[in-house]
């Protein structure tokens, strides 16, 4: 063993909440494979909860758990000496195949003050909202353009139905549909412009425009999140326009070949070749239109 220590920083200064990963970093005095998952055992007030394996790079080896609304540590993490344990899997050194050490000895700690823990507390609350998509030109959108919102949480939330968030476009109302993020801090809604949608000063995102739609948005540990906005609002953004009366003509901004050989670089009889068109905007197909491949001469 050459290092350990818990590379994850709490998001609030009363430790992590439910919902949060905590990440234990592992070093070997030589380079190991790791087989299986093995796990580092974390002590959480009184309990004991399993790190689990999930990732090596630059030969440190990490170790990740997920806190739960039932964790508290108002003293810090601490990690006993025989907390690493296979699990069923194997830690050998990479040259010899020998079986490594699992002792941790003097790397071995209690208490670690920076590290608390406060499960209970949890409630997860929106803390950045932003307009993340642009205008294809200038700062109008035009018919068919898609836009996009993201509303960012202190801690990973987990979605069930279709959430939305009501844009304020002119003297109407348009809701953004939640499109992904569950399980992240972060989810992204989108909206298309239609023809009738027009605002001249910039669209708005009142405080109250989050709203579940018969869905969930809650913690990794089921506690339900608080919607509101708040000072994150947004009123009249200028350089996001609307004019629908203004169709965007889709155009393609991106091709590439998705697919790649079975072996080696030379596709095989029978198998397939995928490429994808990217478009500025969402359009819709009919029909069966096609790609020219130019292989060989042909």
């Amino acid at each position: 063993m050459s290092a350990l220590v818990i590379s994850s920083v709490p998001a609030s200064s009363s430790g992590y909440l439910a919902g949060e990963t905590i990440t234990v970093a592992l070093g070997f005095s030589r380079q190991v494979t790791v087989v299986g998952t093995p796990q580092v055992a974390l002590t959480i007030g009184s309990a004991v909860r399993q790190a689990n394996f999930f990732a090596a790079s630059g030969g440190v080896y990490f170790f990740r758990y997920t806190v739960q609304a039932t964790d508290a540590d108002s003293d810090g993490v601490s990690i006993g000496a025989n907390a690493l344990t296979l699990n069923g899997g194997t830690i050998q050194d990479s040259a010899t195949g020998t079986n490594a050490m699992l002792a941790l000895g003097s790397f071995a700690f209690t208490n670690s003050s920076g590290h608390k823990v406060n499960g209970p507390a949890t409630v997860p609350a929106v803390n950045a909202f932003s307009i993340a998509s642009r205008p294809v030109s200038g700062d109008t959108y035009g018919a068919g353009e898609r836009i996009t919102v993201q509303a960012g949480f202190q801690i990973p939330v987990t979605v069930t139905g279709t959430p939305q968030v009501a844009l304020t476009i002119g003297t109407v109302t348009r809701q953004a549909a939640y499109a992904s993020g569950s399980g992240t801090r972060t989810l992204t809604f989108h909206y298309t412009v239609q023809p009738a949608d027009t605002d001249s000063d910039g669209l708005s995102v009142a405080a109250s425009a989050l709203a579940l739609n018969g869905g969930t948005i809650q913690s990794g540990a089921g506690t339900n999140a608080t919607l509101g906005l708040g000072s994150r609002a947004i009123a009249n953004a200028t350089s996001h326009k609307v004019n629908g009366s203004a169709a965007t003509a889709p155009a393609v901004n991106a091709v590439t070949v998705s697919s790649a050989p079975v072996s080696g670089s030379a596709y095989g009889a029978g198998e397939t070749i995928t490429v994808e068109v990217g478009f500025r905007i969402p359009v819709a197909v009919t029909g069966t239109p096609q790609v020219a491949l130019t292989i060989g001469t042909v």
